[in-house]
């Protein structure tokens, strides 16, 4: 599988590789993307990817833009993981490879014979738009990503999700328009929120960022006082914004 790679991912998970602290080697987390708008054509052309189950499960959707959204992004973890355990001395076939989102956090399965097994691995996953990816990493470690496409904030809601501190953060840095800037603001508190392991209970509210210099960010998670630290930056030709975090 060789899915087209969005401009500027790439880069963005080296850098975090070679910051993170302890270092991450290259082999450590694989990011894959692809800018396909057509489910069916993904799910024919890597058909062996698939197992049975999961093109059933994925027949659930009725929306195709739903439909695609969720191949493209297991499609992406599918990648990462491979590439994760051929690092290992591990050569595992796509369709062998399972990726359980329901649990928090999500987690790889194996399931290739004689039973089904948990992959040494921990996973993050994120899709918006035409876009996916996926980021494999040792279970030890506690990484999120996000990816959000550029959208407009209703006063509400960023008046219910951002600090005054945290928007006066970003008002010099050179992201473009507003809407911009709020977004990158929400991928990094996505992508905090599933390194904290809090997923989809998370208050963002709670998730407070402290400082951003550049593309360095850190904050903390007001609720158990647990610091984070990571990477944002506009990737797709500056359509989607990309966060990265660790939680040490």
């Amino acid at each position: 599988m060789n899915p087209k790679t969005a401009a500027g991912f790439s880069d963005l998970v080296s850098v975090f590789h070679a910051r993170a602290r302890p270092p991450l080697n290259e082999s450590c987390g694989i990011l894959g993307a692809t800018d396909s708008r057509d489910p069916e054509q993904w799910a024919k052309a890597f058909r062996s990817a698939w197992a049975p189950d999961e093109l059933r499960r994925c027949e659930a959707f009725l929306h195709p833009r739903a439909k695609a959204q969720w191949l493209l992004a297991r499609l992406c973890a599918k990648q990462a993981a491979a590439s994760f355990l051929a690092q290992r001395g591990r050569l595992v076939e796509p369709a062998d490879i399972e990726v359980i989102s329901g649990d928090r956090p999500p987690r790889i399965r194996l399931v290739s014979k004689p039973r089904a097994r948990k992959a040494p691995a921990g996973i993050s996953l994120t899709h918006s738009g035409t876009l996916a990816a996926a980021l494999v990493f040792p279970l030890e470690r506690r990484i999120g990503i996000d990816l959000q496409e550029t959208v407009t904030f209703s006063k509400r809601l960023k008046e219910r999700v951002f600090q005054p501190a945290e928007l006066s953060l970003i008002e010099k840095e050179a992201w473009g328009s507003r809407d911009k800037r709020l977004t990158a603001l929400w991928t990094i508190k996505e992508a905090a929120a599933k390194a904290l392991r809090q997923g989809l209970a998370a208050v963002l509210s709670s998730v407070r960022i402290t400082d951003i210099d550049g593309e360095r960010v850190r904050g903390i998670y007001a609720d158990s006082s647990e610091p984070f630290h990571g990477l944002v930056a506009p990737v797709g030709k500056g359509k989607y914004f990309l966060s990265v975090i660790e939680a040490p």
